[in-house]
């Protein structure tokens, strides 16, 4: 099978290989573990970062399956880059084989930002007790810990989620009056 190349990609692709770059620096992958976990050969990695090759929507899809890679970070660079992907799963359809991420993602959105609300109540009161322990200084650092990440896999539009360090006692909180 040939690979589409094309002599003026998209914006939307070249914003989508960049995040792919992005992704592997920040989780720290090579370009081959990346293939393994798109489910594509090593090589073709470096065509989807420049935005040579249009991105699969499948290989995304299985990215998103396999490492939480999140659709809506690696579209717009904007939210939190990872995004479990089994409690949206019921809202997400079938598209027909060979379809490409660039023209999935503006169908997926929508949906994805309906899961987002009907999941967050889901586990805000579980966040604001993890919350209400940390900035008290009575949550140990792995509870802290578990905050961080209960946020980054439940705030998955990048909604505004405040953590304010907890306060010790010879700390000063900012933009107190003396």
């Amino acid at each position: 099978m040939k690979k589409r190349t094309r002599p003026h990609p998209d914006h939307a692709d070249i914003v989508a290989g960049q995040q792919l770059m992005r992704f592997c620096q920040i989780e720290g992958l090579s370009r081959a573990a990346l293939a393994r976990e798109m489910g594509v050969q090593r090589q073709s990695i470096e065509p989807f970062q420049s935005a040579k090759v249009r991105l699969p929507w499948s290989a995304v899809l299985r990215a998103w399956q396999r490492r939480s890679l999140s659709p809506a970070w690696l579209a717009t660079g904007e939210g939190v880059h990872l995004l479990p992907f089994e409690p949206y799963r019921p809202h997400i359809p079938r598209f027909a084989a060979g379809a490409r991420f660039t023209d999935v993602f503006p169908r997926i959105a929508p949906l994805l930002e309906v899961a987002a609300r009907e999941l967050m109540p889901l586990h805000i009161e579980q966040i604001e007790r993890f919350l209400d322990a940390a900035r008290q200084g009575l949550a140990p650092i792995g509870v802290v810990a578990l905050v961080a990440q209960s946020i980054h896999e439940h705030a998955p539009t990048g909604e505004a989620i405040r953590i304010s360090a907890p306060s010790t006692p010879n700390s000063k909180k900012p933009n107190s009056k003396s």
